[in-house]
């Protein structure tokens, strides 16, 4: 199966677990909802391992890893922060810049070099994300102008570049001990450590994070599936290419959102929707 194949699923994997995620939000904190969804994720993947191995766990494999995790928790949380304290409208399309950041870094961590094609198909995925995240009424540059008075703007903005660290060493750690075994082992331990942080923070009790319902529970087994597409996806094309086509996630998730919450899908999120599938079908083909 081909990298944009699994990018895709991976995108529709996501989008699925944050619907789910979604509808806990009603009764649900984001800080129980993410500690959560990642806390759930545990039992497939560690089904998975049970039935496979390392390619290798050398030294390469331990000090990406400890370069990763950190930079994973800091990104979760400083999510949270900002979403936290800025409109979403304003905080949540920065998010999508993380394929652009990913230019640069997986061209220093990795040695990946980008076609003119792809880059234009990235910036298209980009493009799209960020309008299909602007709120309903937001002028095009609103966020924009916010980064010089809005922390949150400026702290999703280093959610994206943190991202764009945590897509490419994880790709070296994946490539190092293998596919399969990296997906399912980092969401394992991403599925203790971010429960744990948020307790030990006082977010959270740790009855908070295993007393939960269905939604949770589907949640968690769709993001361990995106984990696993994503890393074999990863392995097989360049970083900044697989995280840009999986970037199609939000457009799924506002397909979902319309079907299963009856929002509407504003003429505006059309043409972002179109920017998206343009990007995506230039990337792919780069």
């Amino acid at each position: 199966m081909s990298w944009a194949v699994l990018a895709l699923l991976s995108a529709v994997a996501l989008a699925a677990s944050d619907g789910f995620a979604k509808s806990l939000s009603a009764n649900f904190d984001f800080w129980r909802t993410t500690a959560q969804r990642h806390f759930f994720a545990v039992p497939l993947l560690a089904a998975v391992l049970l039935f496979t191995s390392p390619v290798s766990l050398g030294g390469e494999f331990w000090r990406t890893l400890a370069l990763l995790l950190p930079l994973e928790v800091a990104a979760a949380f400083l999510y949270v922060y900002s979403i936290s304290i800025s409109p979403l409208s304003l905080s949540l399309p920065f998010l999508s810049f993380t394929p652009v950041f990913m230019i640069f870094t997986s061209r220093a961590v990795l040695g990946e070099t980008l076609s003119a094609r792809g880059i234009l198909g990235i910036c298209l995925v980009v493009s799209g994300a960020y309008v299909l995240h602007l709120g309903r009424g937001a002028r095009f540059m609103d966020p924009f102008k916010s980064l010089v008075r809005n922390r949150g703007s400026l702290g999703m903005l280093a959610v994206a570049a943190l991202y764009s660290m945590t897509s490419v060493l994880g790709k070296k750690a994946a490539l190092v001990s293998g596919a399969v075994f990296f997906g399912a082992f980092y969401f394992v331990v991403l599925g203790f450590v971010i429960p744990l942080t948020a307790v030990l923070l006082g977010k959270l009790k740790p009855a908070d994070v295993v007393n939960t319902r269905p939604a949770a529970i589907m949640s968690g087994l769709m993001l361990g599936l995106m984990g696993l597409l994503h890393f074999l996806a990863i392995t097989r094309g360049e970083a900044a290419y697989v995280v840009s086509v999986k970037r199609m996630s939000a457009l799924f998730g506002v397909l979902i959102g319309a079907v299963a919450f009856g929002e509407r899908f504003w003429g505006y999120r059309m043409f972002g929707a179109a920017l998206m599938v343009a990007g995506a079908a230039l990337v792919s083909t780069a």
